[in-house]
């Protein structure tokens, strides 16, 4: 295991210039106990990363956090009997069409958003139409880095809610392991459940603006209307602050189109959430992870 200097610029999506003085790849459950020492006795925040789909590095240079990120020996995927249990770093996308294969109809969503399983039990990432994380959950095995010591949270534990839970509750505390769903409602027209998953990414692949970006920028289960609707009626639908700007496809998608800085986004950002409030008292909650 090393700890090395890295630059997180290619971590992370959106594509903002950022760097870090220390960052760990993990392979182990001794890496982690390792991991948590150097921490202590740096005086260093320990901050997790997966595949940088839904986060923002605020900083241009980080110098008092460790970055861990999972790698190769937690990316697994294993069906017994009506139970698989896929590791925290592997795809999800991947995860979804193996299971699309063979025959599992409950994880299309999966095979729809990109990023890692650990990331997305931490967000109970889903779709509007083909479910989330919760639907299917039995159980996670996360290490606890405050304690240092790994546990088992159960469906119930979790606390799942709309793109949240109880590891996004608690930040940092809890790294994702793996975890373990059912499997249920199996279909023996595979070619007709791999057809609609490709119907599915053509369609959304045609929605979706093209560039850097985190996908969205805001929850919308919050208010009446989606957050894209609020933004562009505030007239910031295609608003550009430096290198970066909201979608003219999606208001709620946030482009780096030429070398935005953080500031440039974090700035869109707070101009929404000021403008919208505004306008319409309503208070827009980031989707993005902000670090």
């Amino acid at each position: 295991m090393e700890i090395t200097e890295k630059d997180l610029t290619r971590k992370a999506n959106i594509r903002t210039k950022s760097f870090t003085k220390y960052y760990c790849e993990i392979n182990s459950r001794e890496n982690i106990k390792t991991s948590i020492d150097f921490a202590k006795k740096n005086n260093l925040k320990i901050q997790i990363i997966g595949d940088g789909t839904n986060i923002l590095f605020s900083k241009e240079t980080y110098e008092n956090f460790l970055f861990l990120k999972l790698k190769d020996s937690f990316d697994f995927f294993q069906i017994t009997n009506n139970i698989v249990e896929i590791g925290a770093s592997h795809s999800l996308m991947k995860a979804g069409k193996i299971l699309a294969k063979n025959g599992y109809s409950d994880f299309v969503y999966m095979s729809l958003i990109p990023g890692s399983v650990g990331g997305a039990i931490r967000q109970n990432a889903g779709t509007t139409k083909e479910g989330e994380i919760k639907d299917s959950f039995i159980s996670c095995k996360v290490y606890d880095l405050k304690e240092n010591l790994e546990k088992v949270f159960t469906k119930e534990e979790m606390n799942f809610n709309y793109r949240n839970s109880k590891i996004q509750n608690e930040k940092n505390r809890y790294l994702v392991l793996s975890a373990k769903f059912e499997l249920k409602n199996k279909t023996q027209n595979i070619e007709e459940l791999e057809n609609f998953i490709k119907d599915k990414k053509q369609n959304k692949s045609k929605k979706e603006p093209k560039g850097y970006s985190f996908g969205s920028t805001f929850k919308s289960h919050l208010q009446e209307n989606p957050a894209w609707w609020y933004i562009d009626q505030v007239g910031l639908k295609k608003f550009i602050i430096g290198g970066a700007k909201f979608s003219e496809i999606h208001a709620n998608w946030i482009i780096n189109f030429n070398n935005a800085s953080a500031n440039n986004i974090i700035e869109l950002i707070n101009t929404a959430k000021r403008k919208v409030s505004e306008k319409f008292n309503i208070n827009l909650i980031e989707e993005v992870e902000i670090i």
